[in-house]
């Protein structure tokens, strides 16, 4: 599969959740193989610093977008 097939699949947001040092979202395809989930580092009640993204493929979790992309060269539909 190549990175622009996995971005064309449908996605549903699942999960949001605000905490004192994070926020969180998530994002998951209709059949639950696929998971993004993006956090976001608070530092003050309204200040954000960076946003980092995971990415999950059949329950295993990357965090770093070149070993998602190896991984994702291996996945058929």
């Amino acid at each position: 599969m190549t990175e622009d097939e996995f971005y064309k699949l449908k996605w549903q947001k699942r999960c949001h959740i605000n905490m004192a040092k994070e926020c969180s979202m998530t994002w998951q395809t209709e059949d639950g193989r696929f998971a993004i989930c993006n956090h976001t580092i608070r530092k003050g009640e309204f200040e954000y610093g960076r946003t980092y993204r995971h990415y999950m493929i059949d329950g295993k979790v990357y965090k770093s977008r070149k070993k998602f992309l190896e991984a994702l060269n291996d996945v058929t539909l």
